[in-house]
């Protein structure tokens, strides 16, 4: 192989990776969760309010870490 089928090569496999990146990234909600501390808050059941209170819990603990 020479050196500019290796960079061939090297330069599919860096498209792929950045095309599957983007293609999950797409997928999930840009602002991580943190668009429901800004909305109207809408009628919770308990078991909703339990995990909202998880939910919170755990971005507070994340952003202790810092």
């Amino acid at each position: 192989m020479d050196l500019s089928e290796k960079v061939s090569a090297e330069d599919a496999f860096l498209e792929r990776v950045i095309a599957t990146i983007r293609e999950e990234t797409a997928k999930i909600n840009p602002l991580g969760g943190l668009l429901q501390f800004v909305q109207t808050p809408s009628a919770q059941t308990p078991a909703e309010k339990e995990n909202n209170t998880e939910t919170e819990e755990a971005v507070l603990d994340f952003l202790d870490s810092f």
